[in-house]
């Protein structure tokens, strides 16, 4: 069981901002990664069917853009450690906010022969939920699929985390998979234990 954060604020009901919760996937010395703990978006990896690789994705700017300006205060945002981000095209980019790779997917949530895909599952925020339905896609269970920054290597699809914790590939437009944002966070920012 991962130990959880509470830091910035986002919209995840329909009425009001509510505290993020994050999960510390790793401390290292004077920083933690934190992972949202539940999808917070509904977004596109990218607007065209296409093979762009994270450095020139829609979900890229998404996050450095409008994601963070609407979750953090100035004041939060300045404990967002920028992170050199290297892509599956060995691009680097400098990113405050992203979405994990399937290595460090595959490092900080491993699977085994007695360990099943659970660990990966991640809930959808009820406003995300509401969203998925709206478009018409249904889930009995709030678990959703989530972005990978990794493409598939084999054409224009993008790699996911499903709703069952496997990696697969879905088309980069589909408006049926989530964000769950990761970042670096220097540890003398103000965070509440949830």
């Amino acid at each position: 069981m991962y130990e959880t954060v509470c830091f910035g604020r986002y919209l995840q009901r329909e009425t009001a901002d509510e505290p993020i919760v994050w999960l510390i996937l790793e401390r290292f010395e004077d920083r933690l990664l934190l992972l949202s703990r539940d999808c917070l978006a509904v977004e596109r990896f990218h607007f065209r069917e296409s093979n762009k690789p994270w450095h020139h994705c829609n979900l890229r700017d998404w996050l450095r853009e409008i994601f963070l300006s609407r979750a953090f205060t100035a004041e939060e945002a300045s404990r967002i450690l920028p992170t050199d981000i290297e892509n599956s095209a060995h691009t680097h980019c400098i990113d405050p906010v992203f979405i994990l790779s399937k290595e460090e997917i595959e490092q900080y949530f491993p699977t085994g022969r007695y360990l099943p895909f659970r660990e990966r599952f991640a809930d959808a925020s009820p406003q995300a939920d509401r969203l998925l339905r709206e478009r018409g896609y249904i889930h009995e269970t709030l678990t959703c699929s989530w972005w990978v920054r990794d493409d598939d290597r084999c054409g224009a699809k993008q790699t996911v985390v499903n709703r069952y914790g496997l990696f697969c590939a879905y088309r980069p437009t589909d408006m049926g998979t989530l964000v769950r944002p990761a970042l670096w966070l220097n540890t003398g920012a103000a965070a509440a234990d949830c």
